[in-house]
């Protein structure tokens, strides 16, 4: 019976495991190196449908934003104001074509920033994070009546830390889903620039959430980073209880806990990693 015990905490340690050294591969990625197939469709959507009717709407919002601007234009169409006019519809005409490169920049800026923590950061071992061997080493010894209840207590930890696992996995993925969906939609964005500052405001939305989307990865890695160091350290409950560094119900019970706990607190620093970074930064 204890070695079903251990096995149970072994499972949810594994399965947590596991799933963060996904994910830390996952996030490696780019829009443009995850799948080579869905890049090369969005590419070829891009240049044959969404720049073709962004490059007319850039007429229309060009058209909009001259009569918002222009109040009697016998007095307002000089050489100066021609010229500005011309240098916006070539600025947009550009930013509109070369969309992709942009966001594809954007993205480059962060992954290297990223690969650069975790430089620092001295690596994430995915398989590390939470070690309980010396615990499961101690739960096989037990006889079958005390190890029932540590079958329990290891079944619900398992179901709690698979379930946070996923939902950090799935949070991560979606996100890169979530900006493939996105991107096309940054000719249209862009096509606003011709419209003036009133309705360059589109444009200026989609960048700012293009920059956030693609900051999250910092916010996301550092969460890791401070939980790796927290899963092997403790959060310092036992010391404030006062509870004791002998291996025994209260001290293993209160180990699992801020396991529990420090998964807990990770997934909701990445689930608002997003969020967070948006406030910090303004955009």
């Amino acid at each position: 019976m204890g070695d079903w015990a251990a096995d149970l905490l072994n499972m949810g340690c594994e399965v947590w495991n596991t799933l963060v050294g996904y994910s830390v591969e996952f996030m490696s990625n780019t829009p443009d190196t995850y799948n080579a197939g869905v890049w090369s469709t969005i590419v070829l959507l891009n240049n044959t449908l969404f720049i073709p009717v962004a490059s007319a709407l850039i007429t229309l919002f060009f058209m909009i934003g001259f009569c918002q601007e222009t109040q009697d234009i016998h007095t307002d169409i000089r050489f100066e104001t021609v010229f500005k006019y011309l240098i916006r519809l070539a600025v947009t005409e550009a930013l509109v074509t070369y969309n992709l490169d942009i966001i594809q920049a954007i993205f480059k800026v962060f992954g290297n920033l990223y690969d650069a923590v975790i430089i620092k950061a001295g690596g994430i071992n995915g398989n590390t994070i939470f070690d309980q061997s010396s615990i499961a080493a101690y739960l096989r010894n037990l006889d079958t009546i005390p190890a029932i209840g540590y079958i329990l207590l290891n079944l619900i930890f398992l179901m709690v830390m698979a379930v946070l696992a996923i939902t950090m996995f799935y949070t991560i993925f979606t996100r890169l889903l979530k900006i493939l969906v996105m991107i096309p939609l940054g000719a249209f964005a862009m096509s606003t620039v011709a419209g003036g500052r009133s309705i360059a405001m589109s444009a200026q939305s989609f960048i700012k959430y293009i920059i956030s989307v693609a900051g999250e990865i910092i916010i996301i890695i550092l969460a890791l980073i401070v939980m790796k160091s927290l899963g092997s350290d403790g959060l310092g409950l036992k010391t404030v209880l006062g509870i004791s560094k002998d291996l025994n119900v209260s001290n293993i019970f209160f180990t699992e806990l801020e396991a529990i706990i420090t998964a807990l607190i990770t997934v909701g620093l990445i689930k608002s990693a997003q969020s967070m970074l948006q406030k910090a930064l303004a955009l």
